[in-house]
Formats: C-alpha cells, structure tokens, sequence
C-alpha cells in the first residue's frame, strides 16, 4: 500500500514527521503496519506500507458501534 503525505514547509512538522518515520522502521508488531520504506519529492513523502486486507476499524467503529467500546474480537 502507498501511503502519500504533503510536505509541510513548517520545520517543527517536518520534524516531527522524521521522528515518527524512524519510529515506524523501528516498530515490529502483528497489530500495527509495517513501513517497508519512503521516498520523497518536493511536494510530498511517500511511504511504501504493508497491506492491509479487509475492512477498516473506523468503518467498523463509526458506522456499527458509533463509539469506540472494549470487547473480544473474535479470532479468525
């Protein structure tokens, strides 16, 4: 999945948009996306994401709960 953010020409944003891409290639978790790398032109970064399959949690949350409630998720 390609994932495509706007540069922000703001230096604390651009900042913080570094920290959190060096977090991401750090993480290495089954419940969170792996970014397998990024890339960058003038006007945007690109990141090259794991793809996920089936349906969104927001969709699931907004549109069948209309809140966010804790509860079992059945396993595949």
């Amino acid at each position: 999945m390609k994932r495509i953010v706007k540069k922000l020409y703001n230096k604390k944003l651009m900042e913080m948009i570094s920290r959190e891409l060096k977090i991401m290639y750090m993480l290495d978790h089954e419940n969170i996306t792996k970014l397998y790398t990024h890339f960058e032109d003038l006007k945007h970064v690109y990141l090259i994401m794991e793809l996920i399959e089936g349906v969104f949690l927001f969709f699931n949350l907004f549109y069948f709960e209309g809140r966010f409630i804790q509860k079992i998720i059945p396993s595949k």
